[in-house]
């Protein structure tokens, strides 16, 4: 038996988390229906923005770094005392940035999240998702099936209803900093 206890703060939608894949053809709301890495289209954008990270997180991601180029320093490694700073700095960068390139962008009718594609033809309905609603929507109460684009340093989101019978994702969860505009930019058109 199933309880969705988060019916009236998300007007009884269904409540998700990361997709398995079904192992079909991938359907038009499928992350895997466009060709991984690819950009999405330039024309038309209706709503951008990139989940990138806060800052102050490459200075704590260098702080580790040096912590641990530290270590090998204090350790009876014979190595010389330069190269674990060498590797270990620029790696924490790394590791860092890559946290925040996700991109999300509503650009010639389509939604595009990371490598996912959805067409707006297919989107029922949109919820904004606060900073208290957002971790409870992607908790424990979730639907296994739906899809989540959900970073921890913004505090809001969106909520998309599909209305595609061919395709077994419910709904995506989707992180933004402006919650509004993108749930603007996802209306459909008049």
């Amino acid at each position: 038996m199933r309880v969705t206890t988060l019916s009236v703060v998300v007007e009884s939608f269904d409540i998700g988390r990361d997709r398995p894949s079904s192992g079909g053809p991938p359907s038009p709301g499928d992350p895997a229906s466009r060709p991984a890495g690819s950009e999405p289209p330039s024309g038309d954008v209706t709503f951008a923005e990139r989940l990138s990270v806060p800052w102050w997180w490459y200075v704590v991601g260098l702080f580790c770094a040096v912590l641990l180029a530290g270590e090998f320093r204090l350790s009876d490694y014979p190595l010389t005392s330069w190269i674990p700073f060498v590797i270990v700095l620029p790696l924490s960068v790394v590791a860092v940035w890559s946290f925040g390139r996700a991109r999300v962008t509503v650009a010639d009718g389509e939604l595009h999240v990371r490598d996912a594609t959805l067409p707006l033809s297919v989107i029922s309905r949109v919820a904004t998702l606060d900073a208290r609603t957002l971790p409870r929507v992607v908790g424990r109460h979730g639907d296994p099936s739906a899809y989540v684009c959900v970073r921890a340093w913004t505090h809001g989101g969106v909520q998309i209803v599909l209305d595609d019978p061919e395709d077994p994702t419910p709904y995506w969860i989707i992180s933004s900093r402006r919650p509004k505009e993108l749930a603007a930019a996802l209306q459909p058109r008049s």
